[in-house]
């Protein structure tokens, strides 16, 4: 229950901020269209491979997953970190001066050090850091988070890029990635690092975190509604 609760929250709060999505901003959003993975094992992509159709790799090689571990929707994702800290990015066409907001779902390699994954999204100049962590984390229950970032576009194109923070083999994964938008009515100021996260832990029994984050300090109202 909980979980549901915190989605329908973000989803409220996202339709606050980004007003109607505009479809096909992002192209192959799940990461099914690629090369056929092992299904055994991740296949990596080196940087500059435009093998997962719309996406480039950045910085270093990724690792495209299939069957390795479950995922929020459909079967394939992507792990940042092949053997160093790796990214992918795509260019949409975007209104300049118009906000829009990411939605995305983030976790990490299962039983690997250190527990906590970070990685970075940028777009238009601007970007946010993120953290999973695996600790509660197993192959077929990863505990993916839905992620937020919100940008204003400063041209006619925008590249999204989402990059590991950590060293080694093993980071962030991420899945399922969404540009709402364009909205000409949101203030820079009030759109730019407002997020809301899942509850933590979940399922409990007992007390639970819901971790927000806004720009600026400011008068806050977080609600939580039974929907039955």
């Amino acid at each position: 229950a909980s979980r549901t609760l915190a989605a329908l929250s973000a989803l409220a709060l996202l339709s606050i901020l980004a007003g109607p999505a505009c479809a096909g901003l992002i192209v192959n959003p799940g990461f099914e269209l690629g090369p056929n993975p092992t299904p055994t094992q991740s296949t990596p992509l080196g940087a500059g491979s435009t093998a997962l159709t719309g996406w480039v790799v950045t910085r270093n090689a990724i690792d495209y997953c299939g069957y390795i571990w479950e995922t929020p929707h459909g079967e394939r994702s992507v792990a940042l970190n092949g053997t160093a800290p790796g990214g992918i990015a795509q260019t949409f066409a975007t209104s300049n001066g118009a906000a829009y907001v990411v939605e995305f779902f983030m976790a990490g390699d299962p039983f690997s050090s250190p527990a906590i994954k970070r990685m970075r999204v940028t777009a238009a100049n601007q970007s946010q850091d993120y953290e999973f962590d695996i600790s509660h984390g197993w192959p077929w229950d990863m505990g993916w988070l839905h992620k937020t970032f919100a940008f204003t576009a400063t041209g006619g194109s925008t590249t999204l890029e989402f990059y590991s923070l950590d060293a080694g083999a093993t980071g962030p994964a991420i899945d399922s990635v969404i540009v709402n938008g364009p909205s000409t009515n949101v203030p820079v100021t009030h759109a730019a690092g407002i997020a809301l996260e899942s509850p933590y832990p979940n399922p409990s029994r007992g007390a639970c975190t819901v971790a927000f984050t806004i720009p600026a300090p400011s008068p806050v109202r977080l609600s939580i509604f039974d929907m039955q």
